[in-house]
């Protein structure tokens, strides 16, 4: 038994005795992980290493070097790679050839730190918010201070990108530096609207500041040499309180709804505008359709506008629509919701319904209710005989070769593809006005014909050629 584990330890030293690998104990989440693979021999072949777990490898660089000793050459070689990883992680053992050996290097853990504030009296990284008691969809503003010493030698810095987990943010124009208490201040903002409720985090943010090293003086060199000081913010927590159930928005809004027109011709079109303005997530207002009986209706996509005054986010949501009523209608209602933080409370405003007149339209008669205790159905009683059944059969016969006859004619009336008088009509048709006159008639039957009406009525730059070719095709078989 003790033999064996003699031989199992010389037999791990054996494995290990010329190769070797060095790698870190730990890492904060951006940095890159660099570990080095270090093997001697005369022959010595390196794996590929392309992937640890699902991150990706890349080479650093390498060396070597060679040594005679009693006339046989062996050599050093070392590999360096590189990868990033987001949480802890193995880097397996490797194979390694020397001399037609397999060797194998030692597993190694690089565990993931959590990033902690970095302490330093010439350097300081610090973030805080405008407003910590947010709502979903509530504004807040981030701002990162970067201050360092007066007199102190700064090469450069560079800002690894911020992760705003569970925010939608924008970054704000940068301010210019200013001097406070010794130290030159560089200020950074953040727009920030969390997007879910519960506790969040916002993660320390990080800058790499390269400082010039007074030190190293060097006479005869144009360059200081420098080095990099990795700096580290605070952390924040939020506790984020959900909007009412059905409510997206929180703010002050107001709402207006017109039109340029509340009496029109049959054939006309009526603009309607849809306004809104507001301090709020002006953003989160989902497009707002309109439906409307008996009316082809055009609409364009919605126009948002935002900006940040007076440190308060505000902004615009407008959107139009075209309608082509056949009849008189009235446009419904037009509602939003919102959650006013200040009086802690749902407010929905609504816009007043507008009554749109069509002279020249077909109203739809009204049905006539029928009491039943009033009017009663009348029962009539037929009598036949046999010479008014005789007379109904041939009358039958002679309307039915009838039919027969006028259907064919029809087809054959098809057939030859006459123009109609429709077509003759329009292709007579001398202005704009004259062929809309013609047209209104057919408003809903067609959907071309509807495009075609539209654009008659809406551009007065049209080629009437061109159109009178379109309305031309479309009509000789329009029924």
């Amino acid at each position: 038994m003790i033999k064996s584990f003699i031989l199992l330890i010389f037999f791990n030293l054996f494995l290990f005795a010329n190769v070797s690998i060095t790698a870190p104990e730990n890492f904060t989440d951006g940095d890159a992980i660099y570990f080095s693979i270090e093997a001697t021999g005369e022959d010595i072949v390196f794996p590929k290493i392309e992937k640890i777990e699902s991150y990706l490898v890349e080479k650093a660089g390498e060396s070597n070097s060679y040594s005679n000793i009693n006339g046989t050459i062996n050599s050093k070689k070392l590999r360096r790679f590189r990868f990033f990883a987001n949480k802890t992680v193995k880097i397996p053992p490797f194979k390694i050839l020397i001399d037609n050996q397999e060797y194998y290097t030692e597993q190694k853990t690089v565990r993931k730190e959590k990033a902690q504030k970095t302490k330093n009296e010439y350097l300081d990284l610090e973030i805080s918010l405008s407003n910590q008691s947010l709502y979903v969809g509530e504004q807040t503003i981030l701002t990162m201070r970067f201050k360092y010493k007066q007199g102190l030698k700064i090469a450069n810095t560079s800002m690894y990108k911020p992760d705003f987990e569970n925010f939608w943010y924008e970054r704000l124009d940068a301010k210019q530096p200013f001097e406070k208490d010794g130290f030159i201040v560089q200020e950074l903002k953040y727009l920030l609207f969390p997007q879910k409720s519960g506790k969040l985090k916002i993660n320390p943010l990080r800058i790499d500041a390269s400082i010039v090293d007074v030190a190293s003086n060097d006479f005869f060199s144009f360059q200081r040499a420098t080095k990099t000081i990795k700096l580290y913010s605070n952390e924040l927590s939020l506790d984020i309180k959900a909007l009412p159930k059905g409510v997206t928005l929180i703010g002050d809004f107001e709402l207006n709804v017109n039109t340029d027109k509340k009496k029109i011709n049959v054939g006309e079109a009526i603009s309607l505008k849809i306004d809104i303005q507001g301090q709020g997530n002006i953003e989160d207002i989902e497009d707002i359709k309109v439906a409307i009986d008996k009316t082809t209706i055009y609409e364009n996509k919605p126009q948002i506008k935002g900006e940040l005054k007076d440190e308060k986010y505000s902004g615009s949501y407008s959107k139009s629509f075209s309608l082509l009523p056949t009849q008189s209608i009235e446009i419904p209602s037009i509602s939003l919701r919102y959650f006013d933080k200040k009086l802690n409370k749902v407010i929905t405003k609504s816009s007043e319904k507008i009554k749109i007149e069509v002279i020249g339209s077909v109203q739809p008669t009204p049905k006539l209710q029928k009491d039943e205790h009033i009017i009663q159905k009348e029962k009539v009683i037929v009598h036949s005989n046999m010479y008014d059944k005789g007379v109904y059969f041939i009358l039958g016969c002679v309307v039915t070769l009838l039919i027969i006859g006028l259907f064919y004619y029809v087809i054959n009336k098809s057939d030859s593809k006459e123009e109609t008088p429709l077509v003759k009509k329009v292709q007579k048709a001398s202005s704009k006005d004259e062929l809309l006159k013609l047209l209104l008639a057919f408003i809903n039957k067609d959907e071309n014909l509807d495009k075609i009406i539209y654009q008659l009525e809406k551009n007065n730059n049209l080629d009437l050629k061109t159109i009178k070719k379109e309305l031309v095709i479309l009509l000789k078989d329009f029924k």
